[in-house]
């Protein structure tokens, strides 16, 4: 599988909105990190990423507006990233409109793609419809439910029985975005938690060296190749998180 060039090369050609959906803890952080390095791609202005904390060493690479508008629907129905069910976005829909729009028109001035990624746009498959994203290319990315569980409740102190019902309710709507999906990836694929710095660096290293051909071939070779592919429903693997 190549990556569509626009997906990369911004500068006159296509610009692209790529969203990492994932769960919280489910290596999208990384996934949207390693992109974000390679230049290509925009996430908003430096002071609105989030960035390194104790569980996340190398950043978050979300937007601190896209987190606070996705929160602030989810509180319209009197929910939470933990309590959050899956809801419509049509609460918020104008605001974030309004925010797509300045990000969008800013990655385009840098000749870039935007790169979207917030664990909360699980709970909100309706947002492809009702919000105006430029050419949205959809990665669906997954984990190890288990290790989702033990990694949530050492961050969070979380009891088991609340992070269960949470991964059920995410799930929902992963599977609803899963059916839209251009690309789709397991952490575990391409991913070994053990060598994490050794690893992490390697890949940045990889990224980093030559030009944007280069560059592309590094990242099919080191991560996609071995974990993402065209959506393939004869995959009994992509409801991977069932609860």
């Amino acid at each position: 599988m190549l990556w569509h060039p626009s997906l990369f090369y911004g500068g006159g050609l296509m610009i692209n909105t790529v969203l990492i959906v994932g769960f919280h803890r489910s290596g999208t952080s990384l996934l949207t990190g390693i992109l974000y390095r390679t230049g290509f791609f925009y996430i908003g202005e430096k002071s609105d990423i989030i960035g390194a904390t104790k569980f996340n060493p190398y950043g978050h690479f979300e937007n601190v507006v896209t987190m606070n508008i996705l929160e602030l629907c989810l509180t319209s129905y009197n929910f939470s990233w933990i309590s959050g069910k899956v809801s419509s976005i049509d609460s918020c829909k104008k605001i974030l409109n309004h925010h797509i729009k300045n990000l969008t028109k800013k990655a385009e001035e840098e000749g870039k793609n935007l790169l979207i990624k917030d664990p909360r746009l699980c709970l909100f498959p309706d947002i492809l419809q009702k919000i105006n994203f430029k050419n949205p290319v959809v990665i669906v990315n997954t984990r190890n439910i288990q290790d989702i569980i033990n990694s949530i409740s050492r961050r969070d102190n979380l009891y088991i029985g609340q992070i269960k019902s949470m991964i059920q309710n995410y799930n929902e709507g992963l599977n609803k975005w899963i059916d839209n999906a251009s690309y789709y990836t397991c952490y575990e694929k391409w991913f070994n938690p053990v060598m994490m710095r050794e690893q992490y660096e390697g890949l940045i290293n990889s990224v980093l060296v030559g030009q944007p051909e280069r560059q592309t071939k590094a990242l099919e070779d080191d991560i996609f190749n071995k974990s993402v592919s065209l959506i393939d429903y004869s995959i009994v693997e992509r409801r991977t998180h069932g609860a």
